[in-house]
Formats: C-alpha cells, sequence, structure tokens
C-alpha cells in the first residue's frame, strides 16, 4: 500500500509526505481473492485524495495494473461491483461492469493453501492449443447469447476455467 501511494506522488512529482498507516483488512493473503490489488488501489486512492484528485479513475486503473501486473483484481477494486476487464487491440484496458450483477449469487471459496500470484502465474504455460482457446472463447460468448436470461447451465459452463484449473491442480 505505501509503495503505491509513494508511486503515485513521485508521478506527479510531488514530495512524498511522512505517513503512518494502520491497516486492517478481512480479504484472505495469498489466495488469489485480491489482497494484493485492494492494497495497492488503497495506497493510489490514498494519495490522489491527499492531492486533492489530481488523477481520474482511468489513471488510477493504469497505475494499478502496472503496479500489480495484470488488470484481474484491481478492476473491481476501483470501479466496484462485477467487473470484467477487457484487453483492447490497442493495448489498453477496459474495465467493463456487469449492470445486472445485483441479481447473482456468488459463493466465494477460499483456498486452504496460499501460495503468491506471482508464483501461481509461474504454474501457467506460455501457449495454449488453439482448440481449448476456441473452447473457452465460445463458452465465454454464452451467457451473451442469452443475454435476457442466460440459464444457470449457461453461466456454469462460461465459467469453467480450462485455462487455469488443469495446471493449478498439477
Amino acid at each position: 500500500m505505501l509503495g503505491a501511494f509513494r508511486h503515485l506522488f513521485r508521478l506527479a512529482r510531488k514530495p512524498v509526505p511522512t505517513v503512518a498507516l494502520t491497516i486492517r483488512s478481512r480479504i484472505p493473503l495469498a489466495r488469489g481473492l485480491g489482497s494484493s490489488a485492494a492494497a495497492i488501489v488503497a495506497g493510489l486512492v490514498l494519495a490522489n485524495h491527499w492531492m486533492k484528485g489530481r488523477f481520474d479513475d482511468e489513471d488510477i486503473f493504469r497505475e494499478a495494473r502496472h503496479l500489480e501486473g495484470h488488470p484481474d483484481n484491481v478492476a473491481p477494486a476501483i470501479f466496484g461491483g462485477l467487473t470484467l476487464s477487457l484487453p483492447l487491440h490497442d493495448g489498453r484496458v477496459e474495465a467493463l461492469k456487469a449492470s445486472d450483477a445485483a441479481r447473482l449469487g456468488i459463493t466465494l471459496a477460499v483456498p486452504s493453501i496460499q501460495v503468491s500470484t506471482r508464483r501461481a502465474r509461474a504454474l501457467l504455460p506460455k501457449t495454449i492449443p488453439l482448440r481449448r482457446a476456441v473452447e473457452t472463447t465460445a463458452r465465454g460468448h454464452g451467457p451473451g447469447a442469452h443475454s435476457r436470461d442466460p440459464s444457470l447451465r449457461t453461466l456454469a459452463e462460461a465459467l469453467r476455467d480450462v485455462y487455469h484449473v488443469p495446471y493449478a491442480r498439477g
């Protein structure tokens, strides 16, 4: 958190103030649930508040992605709700917030093992077979095809992770 706080002041070419913080978070550490993203966003938002809102949400999103190394958890930490990070062809990333997320029930599973994001991502292959990519892309588009009222089966299939889970299981 303090690293992100300092980062934004340095980016603004402002002297970094000395602060003492007490941080309490109920987000489990090293479980892939966004504890590091939340800390980064908290530091950036605090620094931005200190600087009277010099940066907008898109600036904060860009810097959070830079510090975290990926947009996965920083997008919902900044924009709230159920948020998807969509990489664009020009290198930008757009945060898409689901408008009807309140209708969904969410079950959160907290893994018993702890592993850093960096280590977990190191387990993933650098490439995946084309067939797996095509199948997963098709599944991901399923809810959009049934946008009025996707069935639970369609949603469950769309969320079936064949990119990460097979490698995490070893």
